[in-house]
């Protein structure tokens, strides 16, 4: 009998074979896929985590594990994780053994080990990079409660080398299906001079299409790409695009946000195709109207409509997006206040409506 058979003889190995078979499902069968991690691998328990560059934890899914052991992971000791730094340049397949890697010396003295390791009976993690790209990296980890040294023996046996490789095939396939689907989705949204951009609720960018990464390219007071994450010059504008992304993380419907010069952003969750494990991306639409020109500061809005310095400042917040209720914060005064220069804008300005105030500054006339 080939050594393929006698692994696919085993009924908790062909389950989790099966379950990796669905790895380009929208939702494949993660928890399958990690009970045959534990199998194969002879864990107690196993985790699916995916990190971005700057290492925060984007997705924590466990099988079998302890509850208050995954919270407290998730909460604190992701940022300790001493598998982490050694397994940060290291490519898709490569392996990782604790009992290997350090020494018993080491370990006695480690706070990630001593403290949350041994504290939920976990002595041994052996982890397999699954992910690797330059915005995120993820991998399985398997838990021992025993050290079981070495791992290679474990790893080298059939049915668990034809189950990681198996993973890591379905992984890569998952991948480049949803680079084709990004790639097509703004090929046609460039058609309408529309770009688009995949990033995270925190705002770094997993891939832009040729147009978004010439529209970021811009300079002062625009959107921009800063650090590999989205960036606005305007403090206030990065705040309201910030808890538009978290907003959008979270909710079943599209975000519409309009920055001062003029790009319409609408941003929605990406579909879990575009995911690894439990992450959440966001997509955002950039669309630029034609005729669109940079809001005038607040000097030239003063000269333009004859306005008193205080108008001119509130007339811009309205126009830069920002509620009377945030003008009045911002500016140290009342609500009434902010209420009354509203009212003497409409005036001078012969509008009828806050919205006529907003299009007549954009147009600076």
């Amino acid at each position: 009998m080939r050594a393929d058979d006698a692994s696919g003889s085993d009924p908790a190995y062909r389950r989790a074979r099966d379950a990796v078979r669905h790895l380009c499902d929208p939702l494949p069968p993660w928890e399958d896929i990690l009970e045959g991690a534990c199998h194969v691998l002879d864990g107690d328990s196993a985790t699916l985590i995916m990190l971005d560059v700057e290492g925060t934890l984007l997705s924590f899914q466990q099988r079998h594990g302890d509850p208050a052991a995954g919270r407290e992971y998730v909460e604190h000791y992701f940022a300790q994780d001493i598998v982490v730094p050694v397994a940060a340049h290291a490519p898709a397949g490569s392996w990782f053994d604790t009992g290997e890697l350090f020494s018993s010396a080491f370990l006695s003295r480690n706070a990630f080990y001593v403290d949350f390791m041994c504290r939920h009976r976990m002595r041994q993690f052996v982890a397999c990079i699954l992910a690797d790209s330059p915005q995120r990296r993820g991998g399985i980890t398997v838990q021992r409660s025993q050290v079981r040294a070495p791992s290679r023996a474990d790893r080298q046996k059939t049915h668990a080398r034809l189950f990681t490789d198996a993973l890591q095939h379905g992984l890569a396939e998952r991948e480049q299906r949803a680079q084709r689907w990004i790639h097509d989705a703004a090929e046609a949204l460039a058609h309408f001079d529309e770009a688009l951009c995949l990033v995270t609720p925190a705002g770094l960018v997993v891939h832009l299409s040729p147009l978004a990464q010439a529209r970021l390219a811009g300079g002062a007071g625009r959107l921009q790409m800063r650090a590999g994450r989205l960036h606005h010059t305007d403090a206030r504008v990065q705040g309201r695009l910030l808890a538009a992304l978290a907003q959008a993380a979270h909710c079943h419907r599209p975000i519409a946000l309009t920055l001062p010069d003029g790009t319409s952003c609408e941003l929605a969750r990406a579909h879990d195709a575009l995911s690894v494990g439990r992450e959440i991306l966001v997509l955002l639409r950039l669309t630029r109207r034609p005729d669109a020109t940079p809001l005038p500061d607040p000097a030239t809005l003063q000269q333009v409509f004859a306005l008193t310095a205080a108008e001119a400042r509130v007339l811009h917040a309205l126009a830069s997006g920002r509620r009377a209720h945030e003008v009045a914060q911002a500016h140290g005064v009342s609500y009434h206040t902010v209420r009354s220069q509203i009212t003497a804008l409409m005036q001078k300005m012969d509008c009828a409506r806050q919205v006529d105030l907003v299009r007549k500054a954009l147009r600076g006339a």
